[in-house]
Order: structure tokens, then sequence, then C-alpha cells
């Protein structure tokens, strides 16, 4: 067997080394996407596709339901059933929304979205305080009701795919109540 020379070998790491900073390039410029872009994609379709199902059914598996207003009354008429299951009377809802004041929330929710900048530690914090889905979705039902406008599609209108990919994050294995 003959070994290579030096001059194969140059031909070899060139086209090899070429080959990498064509990767990183089409990379750079978007033509190609690198694991982190794919993931926060498939995190996105979760959060805006999740937010579209049923609300008149309790899906745990997708926290994105607590971002659409009428979930809230789903949640509640879940907890009233799992209490009469156990033969007690389910307590007021206001029980299951801690002590969190929802109006602030949204009001920092609603000035998130700026004209030049927006505030996304803002808009995550909101979310990380609230620690269950009804608590989340009465957040969006207040929201609705003041402001006239969804949640998700206010959100939706000032984020990109990596922030609602971090935000789908940071909602999705929240409890029920």
């Amino acid at each position: 067997m003959k070994t290579p020379d030096i001059k194969t070998i140059g031909v070899i790491a060139a086209g090899t080394a070429g080959a990498i900073i064509l990767w990183k390039l089409a990379s750079f410029l978007g033509l190609i996407k690198s694991k982190e872009e794919k993931e926060a994609e498939a995190n996105e379709s979760k959060l805006t596709a999740g937010a579209g199902a049923d609300v008149t059914k309790i899906d745990l598996n997708n926290g994105s339901l607590s971002l659409s207003p009428n979930y809230f009354y789903t949640i509640y008429k879940r907890i009233v059933q799992d209490y009469q299951k156990k033969g007690k009377e389910a307590p007021k809802a206001s029980t299951f929304l801690g002590p969190y004041k929802y109006s602030e929330l949204c009001t920092a929710l609603y000035n998130a979205k700026g004209t030049f900048n927006d505030n996304e530690a803002a808009l995550y914090g909101v979310f990380t305080q609230l620690q269950t889905q009804i608590q989340i979705s009465f957040l969006s039902n207040l929201f609705y009701k003041i402001y006239k406008v969804d949640l998700l599609n206010y959100i939706l209108g000032f984020t990109n795919t990596a922030e609602r990919a971090q935000l789908y994050t940071t909602i999705k294995n929240k409890k029920l109540y």
C-alpha cells in the first residue's frame, strides 16, 4: 500500500477546512439551521399550535393552552370535579390564584412591548412567577378583559422564535392547579 504524500494530505486538509468554513458561513447566513434554532422552532410551533387546541378539555401535555383566556374555566371545572370525587366542596377559584396582583402583571406584560426595544425580561419574569396553568390562564383572561387582545397574539407580535421558545420552555411543565 502506498502512503499518501504531503500534497495529497494538504489537499484533503484544505478541502476539509473549506467545507467547515462553508458550513459555518451558511449557518451564519441562516441558510442552514443550527440544532438550537431547530429546537427553538419546534418549541415555538408547540406554543402556537398548542394554544389553538380545544380549550374545553384538559390536556396535561399542552402547557400552551394556559395562554387561552377561556382555559381558566375548564381548569376550574376540573378542580370542582376532582373535589366532588373526594366528596368535598371545591374552594372558590380565587383560592388557586395565589397572592399575585394580576392587574399589575397584565400591565407589566403590556408594557413589555416597546417601540424600539422590548423588555423580554419582564415577559419571562411574569411567567416565571406564576406557578400553575390556572394562574397563567386567569392572567390571560384578565389581559383580554383589560386590553381586548388575546395574550398569545400580543406576545407573538413582539417576540421572535427564540424568545417564544424560551417562553414555551418556561410554561410547558407547570402543574394544572
